[in-house]
């Protein structure tokens, strides 16, 4: 769920920003609303309210009400596109609740093969003679 906060957050960016990056061709404050067919440009932004309004259907909104209609998506769905176009955080970040314990490391468990190492013959053979690494080391 969503606090009051972060949909004022979303709320603020420039309207006709974000038109724009729907694919609307913002002209003085007008464009057409591209669910009618009529060529002039019914759909005005008021710029100091941060409101559209089209003036053929009286569909009226702000950022939020612009996404849902041109992307034809639901409340959070519109939510979620204004946060990534205007890196808007929703979520705050919060440490883990419960700390993380290493467990220690256990050396007795490996103790037996670093006293007597056991390798292969095709492990010898790759290290001693191919490596060239020396059999002491």
């Amino acid at each position: 769920m969503m606090e009051r906060q972060q949909l004022q957050m979303l709320r603020q960016p420039p309207i006709e920003g974000g038109a724009d990056r729907l694919g609307l061709r913002v002209t003085r404050h007008h464009c057409p609303w591209p669910f009618h067919e009529d060529t002039h440009p019914s759909l005005s932004f008021l710029v100091r309210k941060n409101t559209f309004k089209c003036f053929v259907c009286g569909k009226a909104g702000g950022n939020i009400d612009l996404v849902m209609g041109i992307l034809h998506v639901g409340f959070i769905d519109a939510c979620r596109w204004l946060d990534n176009e205007h890196n808007v955080v929703l979520t705050q970040w919060k440490p883990c609740e419960k700390p993380q314990t290493t467990k220690p490391f256990d050396t007795a468990r490996y103790e037996r093969f670093f006293q007597q190492p056991w390798l292969s013959d095709e492990a010898r053979r790759f290290l001693f003679q191919k490596r060239r690494i020396a059999p002491r080391a």
